[in-house]
Protein backbone atom coordinates (compact mmCIF):
# COMPACT_ATOMS: atom_id res chain seq x y z
CA UNK A 1 0.00 0.00 0.00
CA UNK A 2 1.32 3.43 -0.92
CA UNK A 3 2.02 5.93 1.80
CA UNK A 4 -0.84 8.27 2.64
CA UNK A 5 1.82 10.95 3.02
CA UNK A 6 2.34 10.72 -0.73
CA UNK A 7 -1.41 11.00 -1.29
CA UNK A 8 -1.72 14.10 0.87
CA UNK A 9 1.42 15.75 -0.48
CA UNK A 10 0.25 15.16 -4.03
CA UNK A 11 -2.98 17.08 -3.36
CA UNK A 12 -1.01 20.26 -2.82
CA UNK A 13 1.26 19.75 -5.84
CA UNK A 14 -1.43 19.26 -8.49
CA UNK A 15 -0.85 21.37 -11.54
CA UNK A 16 -2.45 20.55 -14.86
CA UNK A 17 -3.26 16.84 -14.30
CA UNK A 18 -7.03 16.22 -14.28
CA UNK A 19 -9.05 13.04 -14.33
CA UNK A 20 -12.08 11.41 -15.78
CA UNK A 21 -14.75 10.50 -13.23
CA UNK A 22 -13.46 7.85 -10.80
CA UNK A 23 -15.81 5.44 -8.99
CA UNK A 24 -15.24 6.85 -5.50
CA UNK A 25 -18.63 7.25 -3.83
CA UNK A 26 -19.83 10.53 -2.38
CA UNK A 27 -20.79 8.64 0.79
CA UNK A 28 -17.14 7.67 1.30
CA UNK A 29 -16.06 11.27 0.88
CA UNK A 30 -18.76 12.43 3.30
CA UNK A 31 -17.41 10.01 5.92
CA UNK A 32 -13.92 11.36 5.25
CA UNK A 33 -15.24 14.87 5.85
CA UNK A 34 -16.88 13.85 9.12
CA UNK A 35 -13.53 12.62 10.39
CA UNK A 36 -11.78 15.81 9.27
CA UNK A 37 -14.17 18.01 11.24
CA UNK A 38 -14.99 15.85 14.29
CA UNK A 39 -12.17 17.39 16.35
CA UNK A 40 -13.03 20.94 17.40
CA UNK A 41 -9.40 21.99 17.13
CA UNK A 42 -8.40 23.99 14.01
CA UNK A 43 -8.06 21.80 10.93
CA UNK A 44 -4.49 21.19 9.84
CA UNK A 45 -2.69 18.81 7.51
CA UNK A 46 -2.34 16.15 10.22
CA UNK A 47 -6.12 15.90 10.63
CA UNK A 48 -6.58 15.57 6.88
CA UNK A 49 -3.85 12.94 6.76
CA UNK A 50 -5.58 10.92 9.48
CA UNK A 51 -8.94 11.11 7.68
CA UNK A 52 -7.43 10.02 4.36
CA UNK A 53 -5.55 7.16 6.03
CA UNK A 54 -8.71 5.93 7.76
CA UNK A 55 -11.16 6.16 4.84
CA UNK A 56 -9.23 6.35 1.57
CA UNK A 57 -6.01 4.37 1.84
CA UNK A 58 -7.66 1.21 0.52
CA UNK A 59 -8.85 3.06 -2.59
CA UNK A 60 -5.26 3.49 -3.76
CA UNK A 61 -4.13 -0.08 -3.31
CA UNK A 62 -2.90 -1.85 -6.45
CA UNK A 63 -3.31 1.19 -8.71
CA UNK A 64 -0.81 1.94 -11.46
CA UNK A 65 0.68 5.43 -11.62
CA UNK A 66 -1.89 6.77 -14.10
CA UNK A 67 -4.90 5.47 -12.15
CA UNK A 68 -3.35 6.68 -8.90
CA UNK A 69 -3.07 10.26 -10.19
CA UNK A 70 -6.58 10.22 -11.65
CA UNK A 71 -8.09 8.90 -8.44
CA UNK A 72 -6.50 11.36 -6.01
CA UNK A 73 -7.26 14.25 -8.37
CA UNK A 74 -10.93 13.27 -8.48
CA UNK A 75 -11.03 13.07 -4.68
CA UNK A 76 -9.27 16.43 -4.35
CA UNK A 77 -11.85 18.17 -6.57
CA UNK A 78 -14.99 16.39 -5.39
CA UNK A 79 -14.13 16.65 -1.69
CA UNK A 80 -14.05 20.45 -1.99
CA UNK A 81 -17.71 20.28 -3.05
CA UNK A 82 -18.77 17.87 -0.32
CA UNK A 83 -16.62 19.10 2.57
CA UNK A 84 -16.63 22.85 3.33
CA UNK A 85 -14.00 22.30 6.03
CA UNK A 86 -11.58 20.82 3.51
CA UNK A 87 -12.20 23.66 1.06
CA UNK A 88 -11.73 26.23 3.84
CA UNK A 89 -8.39 24.65 4.70
CA UNK A 90 -7.28 24.91 1.07
CA UNK A 91 -8.53 28.50 0.77
CA UNK A 92 -6.61 29.52 3.88
CA UNK A 93 -3.41 28.07 2.42
CA UNK A 94 -4.11 29.28 -1.12
CA UNK A 95 -6.49 32.27 -0.82
CA UNK A 96 -9.11 32.59 -3.61
CA UNK A 97 -8.50 35.14 -6.33
CA UNK A 98 -11.00 37.14 -8.38
CA UNK A 99 -13.99 39.07 -7.02
CA UNK A 100 -15.20 36.51 -4.48
CA UNK A 101 -16.10 38.00 -1.08
CA UNK A 102 -17.26 35.56 1.65
CA UNK A 103 -20.34 36.70 3.59
CA UNK A 104 -21.62 35.88 7.08
CA UNK A 105 -25.25 36.72 6.27
CA UNK A 106 -27.17 36.75 3.03
CA UNK A 107 -27.37 40.31 1.61
CA UNK A 108 -30.64 41.79 0.40
CA UNK A 109 -31.17 42.43 -3.29
CA UNK A 110 -31.71 46.02 -4.40
CA UNK A 111 -33.29 44.96 -7.69
CA UNK A 112 -36.87 44.29 -8.76
CA UNK A 113 -38.20 41.53 -10.99
CA UNK A 114 -38.03 43.62 -14.18
CA UNK A 115 -34.39 44.54 -13.60
CA UNK A 116 -33.48 40.94 -12.91
CA UNK A 117 -35.19 39.59 -16.03
CA UNK A 118 -33.09 42.07 -18.03
CA UNK A 119 -30.13 39.90 -17.04
CA UNK A 120 -31.21 37.54 -19.84
CA UNK A 121 -31.09 40.34 -22.41
CA UNK A 122 -27.31 40.28 -22.34
CA UNK A 123 -26.13 37.14 -24.09
CA UNK A 124 -22.41 37.46 -23.37
CA UNK A 125 -20.82 37.88 -19.96
CA UNK A 126 -17.64 36.91 -18.18
CA UNK A 127 -16.61 36.36 -14.59
CA UNK A 128 -13.40 35.59 -12.72
CA UNK A 129 -13.12 32.25 -10.94
CA UNK A 130 -11.51 31.86 -7.53
CA UNK A 131 -8.51 30.39 -9.38
CA UNK A 132 -8.07 33.74 -11.13
CA UNK A 133 -9.11 32.37 -14.55
CA UNK A 134 -11.61 34.30 -16.66
CA UNK A 135 -14.70 32.33 -17.72
CA UNK A 136 -16.80 33.41 -20.70
CA UNK A 137 -20.53 33.03 -20.00
CA UNK A 138 -23.20 32.89 -22.68
CA UNK A 139 -26.97 32.76 -22.10
CA UNK A 140 -29.04 31.06 -24.78
CA UNK A 141 -32.71 30.61 -23.96
CA UNK A 142 -32.63 29.21 -20.46
CA UNK A 143 -29.22 27.62 -20.91
CA UNK A 144 -26.15 28.87 -19.05
CA UNK A 145 -22.95 27.93 -20.88
CA UNK A 146 -19.48 28.50 -19.42
CA UNK A 147 -16.47 28.50 -21.75
CA UNK A 148 -13.05 28.01 -20.16
CA UNK A 149 -9.57 29.09 -21.20
CA UNK A 150 -8.58 25.52 -22.21
CA UNK A 151 -11.39 25.33 -24.80
CA UNK A 152 -13.76 23.22 -22.67
CA UNK A 153 -17.28 24.14 -21.58
CA UNK A 154 -20.03 23.47 -19.04
CA UNK A 155 -23.75 23.53 -19.80
CA UNK A 156 -26.43 24.22 -17.17
CA UNK A 157 -30.15 25.03 -17.18
CA UNK A 158 -31.36 28.28 -15.58
CA UNK A 159 -34.62 28.45 -13.59
CA UNK A 160 -36.04 31.52 -11.85
CA UNK A 161 -37.19 30.68 -8.32
CA UNK A 162 -38.17 34.19 -7.16
CA UNK A 163 -38.14 37.76 -8.49
CA UNK A 164 -34.40 38.09 -7.86
CA UNK A 165 -33.13 34.50 -7.44
CA UNK A 166 -32.43 31.71 -9.90
CA UNK A 167 -30.91 28.25 -9.86
CA UNK A 168 -28.67 26.66 -12.46
CA UNK A 169 -28.86 22.88 -12.78
CA UNK A 170 -25.75 21.09 -14.03
CA UNK A 171 -26.23 19.17 -17.29
CA UNK A 172 -22.79 18.30 -18.66
CA UNK A 173 -19.22 19.48 -18.98
CA UNK A 174 -16.13 18.73 -21.03
CA UNK A 175 -14.01 20.49 -18.40
CA UNK A 176 -12.53 17.74 -16.27
CA UNK A 177 -12.49 19.78 -13.05
CA UNK A 178 -16.13 20.84 -13.43
CA UNK A 179 -17.13 17.33 -14.46
CA UNK A 180 -15.61 15.98 -11.25
CA UNK A 181 -17.01 18.80 -9.15
CA UNK A 182 -20.65 18.48 -10.25
CA UNK A 183 -22.99 15.70 -11.25
CA UNK A 184 -26.06 15.99 -13.51
CA UNK A 185 -28.96 17.60 -11.69
CA UNK A 186 -26.90 19.28 -8.97
CA UNK A 187 -28.03 22.87 -8.45
CA UNK A 188 -26.43 26.20 -7.57
CA UNK A 189 -28.50 29.10 -6.25
CA UNK A 190 -27.76 32.70 -7.23
CA UNK A 191 -29.34 36.06 -6.46
CA UNK A 192 -28.87 39.27 -8.43
CA UNK A 193 -28.10 41.98 -5.86
CA UNK A 194 -27.23 45.13 -7.79
CA UNK A 195 -26.73 46.25 -11.37
CA UNK A 196 -23.80 48.51 -12.25
CA UNK A 197 -22.74 50.05 -15.59
CA UNK A 198 -20.38 47.15 -16.38
CA UNK A 199 -21.44 44.25 -14.15
CA UNK A 200 -24.03 42.60 -11.91
CA UNK A 201 -23.18 41.93 -8.28
CA UNK A 202 -24.31 38.36 -7.62
CA UNK A 203 -24.68 36.24 -4.48
CA UNK A 204 -23.94 32.50 -4.51
CA UNK A 205 -25.79 30.73 -1.69
CA UNK A 206 -25.24 27.02 -0.91
CA UNK A 207 -26.33 26.64 2.73
CA UNK A 208 -25.88 22.86 2.82
CA UNK A 209 -22.16 23.42 2.11
CA UNK A 210 -21.81 26.62 4.16
CA UNK A 211 -20.91 28.59 1.02
CA UNK A 212 -22.16 32.16 0.91
CA UNK A 213 -20.52 35.06 -0.88
CA UNK A 214 -20.67 37.60 -3.68
CA UNK A 215 -18.87 38.01 -7.01
CA UNK A 216 -19.26 39.99 -10.22
CA UNK A 217 -20.64 38.93 -13.60
CA UNK A 218 -19.43 41.43 -16.18
CA UNK A 219 -21.24 42.61 -19.31
CA UNK A 220 -19.66 42.03 -22.70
Amino acid sequence: MRSCILILASFFLIGSIYSQTIPVSDSLLVETCKTIKKNKQPIDSSKIYEAFELHLAHVFENLDDSSFKKTYTYIYVRLQKLCPEFKQFLDENQPPQGDWIPMETKPDSKLDKKSCREFLNHKSYYYIEQSGDTVQLSLSGNFWIDSFTDGTYSKLKLYWISDTEFEVSFIESTNLIKKNLSKPGEKYKYELLEKFPTYYLVCLNMPDLNILGTFRIYYQ
